[in-house]
């Protein structure tokens, strides 16, 4: 038998004394993370989201569809209605309806263009027929399907909000913004701000931008991505890290 067994035999039947006398509970502290450059640091990973895009975009968006017959005679009519909503920050600057008649008298499309200052938050599509007047017998129907569309503008950015606690804020010596453009259009920057500060602005498709712990916040911080007009990033994913050594 090699010679350092029975030390060791004897080392292990004093520790175990040891826990038994006194209650001692031993604990193995978890790892550490390892940074980029070899040297252990303690890291939170703020994760953002997944796929999602951010730009400057023009579009026409389909907001209300209607089909159906709608009718006026001397006693009794039958309309159409449809109420659609409309949100900001994309900016309308008009659009139009578009009405298929498909009746046995009339068939054909017709176009009504209309201002974008008619259109508020929440908004009603109706359409009646007009009576056919003295001549009650022949009631006006219409067999018709209508499209309005709404002509749009603005930026598409994205916000995100999230928490730290006093501890963590006032310890952590910096951060890193880690963005992953899956496809970009155009050639503007993507624009990072953080509680209103720009901490980042460039063109690339792999972002790991370094930033000083000052921009974090106790509570609530917002990170704000943006890009200008003819710009788009579609992202495929996004994360803060924090570090604090």
């Amino acid at each position: 038998m090699p010679e350092f067994i029975p030390v060791l035999i004897a080392a292990v039947m004093v520790f175990a004394g040891l826990l038994l006398a006194f209650g001692a509970i031993v604990t193995v502290p978890s790892s550490p993370h390892l940074g980029g450059g070899g040297a252990l640091e303690d890291v939170k990973h703020i994760s953002l989201e997944n796929n999602f895009s951010v730009g400057y975009v023009t579009s026409n968006l389909s907001v209300a569809n209607i089909s159906g017959t709608v009718s006026r005679g001397l006693l009794s009519g039958e309309d159409k209605e449809f109420s659609f909503l409309l949100s900001e920050p994309l900016s309308a600057t008009g659009g139009h309806i578009m009405l298929n008649f498909n009746d046995f008298a009339y068939q054909g499309k017709h176009s009504i263009p209309f201002e974008a200052g008619i259109l508020k938050p929440e908004n009603v599509l109706e359409i009646s027929a007009e009576s056919s007047g003295w001549r009650f017998w022949a009631p006006t129907v219409y067999k018709l399907s209508a499209e309005t569309t709404v002509e749009w503008k603005g930026a598409l950015s994205k916000t995100f909000n999230f928490t730290l606690s006093s501890n963590d804020a006032s310890l952590a010596t910096k951060g890193r913004l880690v963005v992953n453009v899956k496809r970009k259009e155009g050639s503007g920057q993507l624009t990072a701000k953080l509680n209103n500060e720009v901490i980042y602005a460039d063109t690339k498709t792999a972002v790991v931008k370094d930033f000083t712990s000052d921009k974090f916040l106790t509570g609530t911080n917002i990170l704000e991505l943006s890009a200008p007009a003819g710009t788009r990033y579609t992202v495929d994913a996004a994360e803060i890290i924090i570090y604090f050594t």
